[in-house]
Parts: C-alpha cells; sequence; structure tokens
C-alpha cells in the first residue's frame, strides 16, 4: 500500500484530484495545516471523543499537542486513508500497479 502522501504527491502528479479516488466528503473537511480536537475529530467522523481518543494513545493518528489531544488536518487524513483503503483499493489499484522506480520518477519530475 503506499502512503497516503505518497497517494496525494502521486495523484497531483498525474493531474488527478485525490477525490477521484476518496470520498469527498470524508476528506474535504480537513485542512492539512490546521490542528483539530477530539471534539472536532469525533464530530466531522460521527465517532465517539471516546474512540479518538484512543487513536490519539495508541498511534493510529499522530498528535501534534497532546493536552489537550489535538491533530493536524493531515494527520487526521492520513488515519483516514489507513481506514478506507479497503474500499477504495480497487480504484488505486492502477496507481500501486505502477512500480517504485516509476512512482520515484513521477515523483521527483519538475
Amino acid at each position: 500500500m503506499i502512503s497516503y502522501d505518497q497517494f496525494c504527491s502521486l495523484t497531483e502528479k498525474l493531474g488527478f484530484s485525490v477525490y477521484t479516488y476518496l470520498p469527498e466528503d470524508v476528506f474535504k473537511p480537513y485542512k492539512d495545516g490546521w490542528e483539530y480536537s477530539v471534539n472536532d475529530i469525533a464530530e466531522l467522523t460521527g465517532k465517539s471523543p471516546v474512540t479518538v481518543r484512543k487513536w490519539f494513545t495508541t498511534g493510529k493518528i499522530k498528535a501534534c499537542r497532546t493536552n489537550p489531544w489535538a491533530a493536524l488536518g493531515k494527520d487526521v487524513k492520513n488515519k483516514l486513508y489507513i481506514d478506507h483503503y479497503p474500499y477504495v483499493k480497487d480504484k488505486i489499484k492502477v496507481l500501486e500497479s505502477l512500480d517504485q522506480k516509476r512512482i520515484q520518477q513521477i515523483l521527483n519530475m519538475e
């Protein structure tokens, strides 16, 4: 599985929107550099604050702050990408079928 960062870079270089592959309503509310609290994430994902705190304590979401817990939007998106991967893997299969050398060539293109 390619990482979320690789996926975003690759789709951009190929001229696609990430929303061609991922559900826009799930990913678009998060802005990469913004901080989101436990309650923000719970509200946007429809999960309980207890579940979101578990994501932090188990490392499923990288915290930018721990008191109180907060994460950057890009780190929340990474968690959501991993969660949604089973549902979109067939769409992403074409991108992943590129060998690692070709992926690096595309990512290094100016």
